[in-house]
């Protein structure tokens, strides 16, 4: 028999949870006097594959390296908005977001930035570059590690975070659908 409630589906979910409340609370509770103005940008990465492999983009900014997709929210703008714009934007191409994966706060660029990391199924193989970008490549989710290299992000633990999400999909989708039959 299958658990009502799948944690482990859930955990960046709540993890994201968690950490905005908290933030409320202090906000909400902190002495007057000790409160101060910290903006934080909320940013994300998109763990962008397509069948077996995954998209890596070469900056042309600082830090010249090989990522996924990434960018930030705008004023105004939801999560999976900007996650859509930025895709459409850096590779002209779209995606389905399967979900969160990891949170992170630090600093980039010189400010604050909470990051959230999604896994992203792309559309196709099309990649049109923007001016951000100077190349593209598709890697095969199993020889990741021996690109790790390239980029500042540790992708060692991408394998099972793309099946995790693949997972999690096939089984919101038979819900669904057995939902339906019901």
């Amino acid at each position: 028999m299958s658990p009502i409630i799948d944690w482990a589906a859930l955990t960046p979910l709540l993890l994201i949870f968690v950490t905005a409340v908290v933030g409320v609370l202090v906000e909400a509770f902190a002495p007057r006097k000790a409160r101060r103005s910290i903006q934080i940008a909320l940013t994300f990465i998109a763990i962008s594959f397509f069948e077996d492999r995954v998209l890596l983009l070469k900056r042309n900014q600082e830090p010249l390296c090989w990522g996924p997709p990434s960018g930030h929210m705008k004023l105004g703008e939801t999560m999976e908005r900007a996650i859509h714009r930025e895709m459409m934007e850096e590779t002209g191409n779209t995606c389905k977001i399967l979900m969160a994966v990891d949170t992170w706060q630090g600093r980039h660029r010189g400010r604050e930035v909470f990051n959230v990391t999604y896994v992203c199924e792309m559309t196709s193989f099309r990649v049109d570059l923007s001016e951000e970008h100077s190349d593209f490549m598709w890697i095969p989710v199993d020889a990741l590690a021996s690109y790790q290299d390239l980029t500042l992000l540790d992708m060692r633990n991408w394998p099972l975070l793309i099946a995790l999400a693949k997972e999690y999909r096939l089984k919101q989708r038979d819900a669904v659908v057995g939902g339906m039959k019901e």
